[in-house]
């Protein structure tokens, strides 16, 4: 069963706000986690909303180069030619537009404001702004927006 999310990002240069869906994973300890260790600048967090609705959310946006000579010796995965949603990179995020060639999904609001008013939250949401990310759990009947840290991933743990 999926835990879904949504992640959204409130653009510093005019107050609007971009947010995709995420299918997986979406609680603290998945997605969550993820945004704090790999997305947690504005351009890490604008980089994945361009990508439009997510079916999965991994520490690499996207797909690895298939030259051995670009990894570590140590590390050299197993190499997959191609990324696609049914034979996905490990550790690759998985876009439903670019992997799996669905119709592009973002949603843009004018603010916050109008963005919490016209959101169809998820059980886990996110949300970067001010140079770091809050989340929302809609399952908790006093939703509101907590700082991301990792304290609070551990409290769901």
């Amino acid at each position: 069963m999926s835990t879904r999310s949504s992640i959204a990002v409130l653009q510093e240069r005019d107050g609007s706000v971009i947010s995709i869906y995420c299918h997986w994973d979406g609680y603290l300890s998945g997605v969550g986690e993820t945004l704090l260790n790999h997305y947690n600048t504005y351009e890490r967090a604008n980089e994945l909303v361009a990508l439009g609705a997510l079916s999965s959310l991994y520490e690499n946006l996207n797909p690895l180069s298939e030259a051995p000579e670009a990894f570590p010796k140590q590390d050299v995965p197993e190499i997959i030619t191609t990324h696609s949603f049914e034979r996905p990179q490990k550790n690759v995020t998985v876009a439903y537009h670019r992997d799996r060639k669905q119709k592009f999904e973002q949603q843009v609001h004018t603010s916050f404001e109008k963005y919490k008013e016209d959101n169809d939250f998820q059980s886990y949401n996110y949300i970067f702004m001010g140079g770091q990310w809050y989340f929302m759990n809609t399952r908790i009947k006093s939703a509101e927006w907590i700082k991301l840290t990792p304290d609070e991933i551990k409290k769901e743990k």
